[in-house]
């Protein structure tokens, strides 16, 4: 990201489904307010990978940040909205060590 800005976007995979949000042009602070439904056809999908990207058509999405949210709390809520923050990690899975 030149300049201090970046081109958001969001990948979410789980159990081989994907979707992919839009793209935010020159936001530090995105916010999606999108609806995603994947759909899930192995029971051992336990896992929901959040990938953040700085799209680059040129060269290719650099990686900003990723989070694994675990689906059992989904599961368990039934129609009740899940609400938490999850703080993004590197791309080994390790949270950074200073506050962004």
């Amino acid at each position: 990201s030149k300049g201090g800005s970046s081109d958001p976007l969001v990948i979410f995979k789980a159990g081989g489904a994907k979707a992919t949000s839009t793209t935010k042009k020159k936001n530090l602070n995105p916010e999606w307010n999108e609806t995603f439904t994947l759909h899930v056809t192995d029971d051992s999908a336990s896992i929901l990978e959040v990938v953040v990207d700085d799209f680059d058509l040129a060269s290719g999405n650099d990686f900003m940040g990723k989070v694994l949210v675990p689906l059992q709390p989904f599961a368990e809520a039934k129609e009740a909205p899940v609400r938490a923050w999850h703080k993004l990690c590197n791309e080994s899975g390790d949270e950074p060590e200073k506050p962004l």
